[in-house]
């Protein structure tokens, strides 16, 4: 590249991030060799950034160091300037319908403005984004996991198990669909729930009347969900049948019937008198 085209230097008001400012200055002074990417790298500086590094020239930390340990020492510096990338980085949730793939692209975009973080930061920043009840379960994996790639996958396997869970948990909420039976995903065994964990989340379902073989009409239940109000007021408890077939009420309405006829009767005969 010409040398005589002015490069621009960087400052840390610059709003280009370092990690770019470094690649063209390469890509500008590299036919000069490592030495010279050293000792052009002042010139190009200004103002907190050109003090700094002259600082640390000056107290010989540089004196035996390569031009990939002075380019690192430089991009560690002067990333904090892109904290407001990281910042909304650690904000970033998982999104109700999201995949974790979209999920992991997004965050993983925002983490190029901060590239001082290491790769267990990263893992960490992730998990943090995801909810609440998946944390444990993933921080579990990630003690595995090498990289973010790794993270990846393990993550993939928790947000399969809870989306088949939340989908058998829907199911399980319909009377007349029931769900498929409960199996634990092998990797994950030990945070699936228990069996009387998952009982507690299906719907009520009254006990059978021993002995009863009546069949009601296709779309009505055998049996109410609570037990008999009459019944119990006639300290009768789990008395499980419709308001109709109540034995108590259908003796209390006869009797009521039976004083009708009785009031009407006197009503329509009247009174005697003798004169």
């Amino acid at each position: 590249m010409d040398l005589r085209v002015k490069f621009p230097a960087f400052s840390t008001s610059s709003k280009a991030p370092i990690e770019n400012w470094i690649f063209f200055y390469e890509r500008h002074f590299g036919q000069l060799g490592e030495r010279g990417l050293f000792n052009s790298l002042w010139y190009n500086l200004e103002g907190d950034a050109q003090h700094w590094f002259g600082m640390e020239c000056a107290s010989g930390k540089f004196n035996a160091a390569s031009w990939d340990e002075v380019k690192n020492a430089v991009i560690k510096r002067f990333a904090t300037q892109d904290k407001e990338y990281l910042v909304q980085a650690i904000e970033r949730k998982l999104q109700q319908g999201e995949s974790m793939s979209d999920y992991f692209n997004a965050k993983m975009t925002m983490f190029t403005r901060a590239s001082h973080l290491t790769e267990k930061e990263r893992m960490g920043f992730l998990t943090a984004g995801l909810p609440e009840s998946w944390k444990y379960e993933v921080q579990k994996l990630e003690l595995n996991c090498r990289d973010t790639t790794d993270w990846l996958k393990a993550a993939s396997i928790v947000f399969q198990e809870r989306t088949r869970i939340a989908a058998l948990n829907r199911q399980q909420a319909r009377p007349s669909a029931p769900g498929p039976r409960f199996q634990q995903h092998p990797q994950l065994r030990q945070f699936a729930p228990t069996q009387r964990q998952f009982a507690s989340n299906a719907p009520f379902q009254a006990p059978r009347m021993s002995g009863s073989t009546h069949q009601r009409p296709t779309g009505r239940p055998l049996q109410p969900p609570n037990p008999c109000r009459n019944c119990q007021a006639a300290q009768k408890p789990n008395q499980y049948h419709w308001p109709s077939e109540c034995p108590i009420r259908a003796s209390r309405q006869t009797a009521n019937n039976a004083t009708e006829q009785a009031v009407a009767l006197n009503s329509v005969s009247g009174p005697s008198f003798d004169f």
